[in-house]
Parts: C-alpha cells; structure tokens; sequence
C-alpha cells in the first residue's frame, strides 16, 4: 500500500509540474484570461478600492460577492505571473482532493489500490477537456465543485452545519449551488439548508474585517445589481458557447418564442428536480450504500447545477467530475455488466469531445456547440444516474 501511495503521488507531481509548466507559457500570452479579473479584486479589496468598477480592458466584470475578493486577496499580494501560478496550482490540488473526498462517499465497497486509480484516470480523462478548459481560464468552476463535495461530505457524516457553511461559500462565489438548498428542504434536512443561510449572511458581514461595515454593505448593494446586469445580458446569454439549458431551448424555439422556452425549461427543471428528490427503488439497509444512492441524488443536481446556470460557459463543467466518478465506479462495481449505463457515458463522453477543436475542427466544433452537444451529453449522464438509481441495487 505504501509503495502504491508513492507511486500515485509521483503520478500526481509529473502531472502538476507537466499542466503547470504548459499555463506558464500560454497564459501570459493571454494575459491571464479570466484570471486578471480574480487578481483585480484582490488586489483592489486589499487598496481599498471598489471591486465592482469594471475596466474596459477585462474579459469581464467581477461579477462574486466580496467576500471571494477576499479570499483571492492573500495571493493577489504577489506578481500576476506567480499568483496565477499558485491558483493554477491550488485548483489541481482541489481536483484530487475532490476526487478522493468522492471516493469515500461513493465507493460503497473497498476496491484493490490499482483498481482505484483506473476508476480515477476514467474520470479525469472524461473529465479532462472541462477541467483544463477551468484550469487554462484561471475560473472558479473547480473549487466550487470541491466546496461542495467537501459539504456533501460531511453532511454524509452529520455535519450539517459544516456542511451548510461550505456549501454556503460556494454559493458566494456563484450562485447556483443553493439548488441543493431546495433539495435539503425537500428531504426535511432543515438543519443543513438553515446553515446554508446563515452561512451567507456571515459571508456577505465578513470582508467587513477589512473595508469596515458601512463600506462593505455598499459593496454589498451593487453586487446583487451587478450579478443581473453582467449575466443576463443578450450577449452572453445566447452566446454558443453558454451550453446552458435555457440558452439552448431557447435558441431552438426561435426569435419571438421566448416564453414558450422559458416555459419549457422551467417545466423541464421541475421534472428533473422531481427526479432527483424521489427516493431510489426499496430501502438500502447498509450505511455505505445508503450514502451511496444520496450521491446518486447529489450527482443528479450537480448536473442540473450547470444546465440551469444561465451563463454555463465549459468551465462551470468541471462540476461534472463527481456524477462522472458515481458512474465509473458503479460500472467498475458490476464489471461493465450494465449495458445501458456504459452505452449512456461512452455516449456523453462522445458528445462532449465532440465540440473540441482538436477533434473536429473549427467547423464541427461550431456546429456540435450550437445544436447542444454539451447540454445532451450532460442529460445522458442524468439518465445514466437515472438508471442506477431505478434499479435501486449494485449486485
């Protein structure tokens, strides 16, 4: 076991230092993509100045509650080209981690230590094109997905308010992980969506430490304007790259179908939702398959966690990497015995590598993004979890 370990953090070094070396030269190249606008308010958070003022020169506005600014600050205190390094280098170490906090809730029955890696390297490779598209944009997308993990983890253990508070942070940071708040109340867990709550208005108080009240709560007060006004906006919002479920409805419906799409989608939400509430098929008496099946139930809102985000640009898609590990190790479970979820993920797998340009091409890329080979390829990881779910039992 020891050697195993050894070998497996080496494998995790030469890929940190082989992904780290490629960011160094490309994001200069591109002034740091959307990472300038994290550096900005750091930095900006630290001086004093507003965080919301947006210069011409970003890809985009900063668009998250101060308190992130906050959190991004400590290594804002460094050189564009070293804080970006130790971002980059953080958001790898959050895949691993993210990747084995998963591992203790899913696997539900111990596996040899070389099976256990094939399981990972599965998932990462699924993974990958989402997780080096976050990587190389210097977004949020992963450690958004690892708060959360953290926080279904230990609501798994009874740790609600721990879990509240991580989840809480998350939805700081961007706004559609409060699904599983709606989940929480639908399985009567008051405890953990009241945590949730309260978490962020404890955020929202707390980068008072560092610009004093008064000057927080007006940071406060343009924030939740600013979220409207820079993710809503026509532009964005119909973009072919945004893969998300009401940008492709809605460009599907055509001009002047607008409220026959917003119908459909939200018709389609609740569906979903349903589905993800409703409880697998008989009862699990083991502890370990129990957490196992409220997984199954955590990966589906994982999912409609990016399809419901108006602004569900590729890297929002990293979330992806715990539905992806629930099924991966369900197949390795049966030993590829269910045919329709391998067909239903070798499926997803093909659709969302069908959008890379390195596979297709400029033209393919733009006509598998525009048709929603992304949203499709997610909605067949839904209905693999689906399928899992309904049969209610891992033989």
């Amino acid at each position: 076991m020891k050697k195993d370990r050894v070998i497996y953090t080496a494998v995790f070094a030469l890929i940190t230092l082989i992904l780290l070396c490629q960011y160094q030269a490309r994001a200069p190249k591109r002034n740091f993509s959307d990472y300038r606008v994290y550096y900005d308010a750091g930095r900006d958070m630290i001086e004093g100045r507003n965080i919301y003022l947006y210069n011409a020169g970003e890809i985009t506005p900063f668009k998250y509650a101060p308190v992130f600014a906050m959190f991004m600050a400590p290594i804002s205190v460094f050189g564009k080209n070293v804080s970006a390094g130790i971002f980059f280098v953080l958001n790898i170490l959050w895949i691993f981690l993210t990747l084995e906090i998963s591992r203790r809730m899913i696997f539900f029955e111990e596996m040899s230590p070389w099976r256990e890696y094939a399981v990972f390297a599965v998932v990462f490779l699924i993974s990958f094109r989402a997780l080096l598209h976050c990587l190389h944009s210097g977004q949020a997308g992963i450690l958004i997905a690892f708060l959360a993990v953290c926080g279904l983890f230990f609501l798994s253990r009874g740790r609600d308010i721990l879990a509240g508070f991580l989840i809480g942070f998350a939805v700081m940071i961007k706004y559609m992980p409060f699904i599983f708040v709606f989940y929480f109340l639908a399985k009567k867990r008051f405890k953990a969506a009241f945590a949730v709550i309260l978490s962020m208005a404890f955020y929202a108080i707390l980068p008072s430490v560092i610009t004093g009240f008064k000057a927080n709560m007006i940071m406060i007060g343009q924030w939740l304007p600013h979220i409207t006004s820079t993710s809503l906006d026509g532009g964005s919002f119909l973009d072919i790259k945004n893969h998300s479920l009401w940008t492709i409805i809605r460009r599907l419906a055509g001009a002047g179908n607008e409220l026959t799409a917003l119908i459909a989608v939200v018709v389609l939400a609740a569906f979903l939702f349903f589905l993800a509430v409703r409880p697998c098929r008989g009862f699990v008496e083991d502890a370990k398959r129990r957490i196992f099946f409220q997984s199954v139930d955590y990966g589906m809102l994982f999912i409609m966690m990016v399809l419901l985000n108006p602004n569900a640009w590729l890297h929002n898609f990293a979330a992806m990497v715990f539905p992806v590990m629930i099924l991966v190790y369900y197949l390795f479970r049966c030993d590829f015995k269910d045919g329709v979820v391998f067909a239903l993920l070798a499926a997803s797998f093909v659709l969302s590598s069908s959008g890379s340009y390195a596979v297709g091409g400029k033209a393919a890329q733009a006509m598998f993004e525009y048709y929603g080979a992304v949203v499709c390829s997610s909605l067949l990881l839904f209905a693999a979890l689906l399928k899992v779910k309904i049969k209610g039992y891992c033989a």
